[in-house]
Formats: C-alpha cells, sequence, structure tokens
C-alpha cells in the first residue's frame, strides 16, 4: 500500500537571505581551496604583525583579505559556473599576479625597515605569501592556457576547467 504525504497546495519555498548561499565544504579540501586558505591565513597573519608593529602598512593586507575572501566565496558557492559573462580564471590570474608584486615589493619594503620582531615577521609572511601567490598565478596561466589551446599536453593537468575539486 502506498502512502502520500498530504500536499497543502503551497508552492515549496526557495530559500533566502543566507539561508540561499549553499557553499560547497569539499572545496576547501581541493588544492585550488588549500591555496586560496592558506593566501587568506598568511594575510590575517601578516595583517596582525603590521597591527602589532607598522601600522603604515596594514591597509594592503586587509584590503587583499576582502579579495580573497570574495573570490574563495565565489567558488565556493559555485557562482563562476552562474555568472558566465566573466572570466573567472583570468580575473583570478590577475588577482594572484598583481598581488605577487604588491606583496613582494611591501615585503622588501618592511624587511629595510624591520627594527622590531613585529615588522620582521611580517616580512617573512609576506615573502611566503609572495612565494604562494606566484605558485598560484603558475596553476591558473596553466588553466587558461589548457582552455584556450587543448592540445597543450599536461598544462592544465592539475585543475580542472571550472577550478572544482578534482
Amino acid at each position: 500500500m502506498l502512502d502520500f504525504q498530504a500536499d497543502s497546495g503551497d508552492p515549496p519555498r526557495s530559500a533566502s537571505g543566507f539561508a540561499a548561499l549553499r557553499l560547497d565544504q569539499s572545496f576547501l579540501k581541493s588544492r585550488r581551496g588549500i591555496v586560496l586558505g592558506s593566501e587568506l591565513l598568511l594575510l590575517l597573519l601578516m595583517f596582525i604583525c603590521y597591527a602589532i608593529s607598522v601600522t603604515a602598512f596594514m591597509a594592503g593586507p586587509l584590503i587583499f583579505i576582502v579579495i580573497t575572501l570574495t573570490f574563495l566565496v565565489v567558488y565556493m558557492a559555485n557562482y563562476q559556473d552562474k555568472l558566465t559573462g566573466i572570466n573567472w580564471p583570468c580575473i583570478d590570474f590577475l588577482r594572484a599576479a598583481s598581488s605577487a608584486v604588491i606583496f613582494l615589493i611591501l615585503s622588501i619594503t618592511t624587511a629595510a625597515k624591520s627594527k622590531d620582531g613585529g615588522s620582521a615577521s611580517a616580512a617573512l609572511f609576506g615573502f611566503i605569501l609572495t612565494g604562494v601567490l606566484v605558485y598560484d598565478a603558475q596553476d591558473l596561466y596553466r588553466t587558461i592556457l589548457s582552455d584556450q589551446n587543448p592540445q597543450v599536453e599536461g598544462a592544465g593537468a592539475s585543475q580542472s576547467s571550472n577550478l572544482d575539486a578534482e
């Protein structure tokens, strides 16, 4: 005997507000999620070190925390699939490449002016962050190249075309 559930006749409700923002937690375990998470952690450490020692340089890490967090939410919510008019890998490549240049300059300046432990730590975290950003930019560049030219062997083997988990 089949048991049917009574239908109230109301149309199903769609989630609203923050409930509509469904974040894919498995993205954080992918290579792309780990790289963005490590960038966010290093930026936070740099911001704390600058807040302790050299407050004039706090704006750089703070702005890039917001930008990196935005890209993390975009990828976790799969907005790159919904907003197809934007070339997300290209914009993310520009973010990573410009951030690498900016934080390399900022870290060199901080290391040259360091007089206490906080600024020296910020410079160290900045150099590590620069390395992570260069890796990120190089990986994104390979992804863009493999999306444009399918005959390039192994160029985008590290990521899928939509930057999701493997």
